[in-house]
């Protein structure tokens, strides 16, 4: 499940960091994602 289907237009950007965006992953690397979303207080 991308992130577009879980926020939808709520999501507003994403970056991709660390070693998946330098080049630097191995096969034990995690792929880590800040996600900026648009939400209420309520939610």
């Amino acid at each position: 499940m991308g992130l577009k289907n879980i926020f939808g237009k709520k999501l507003e950007n994403f970056l991709l960091y660390g070693s998946y965006a330098h080049g630097g992953y191995d096969s034990e690397s995690d792929i880590d994602v800040f996600a900026l979303v648009n939400m209420d207080k309520t939610e």
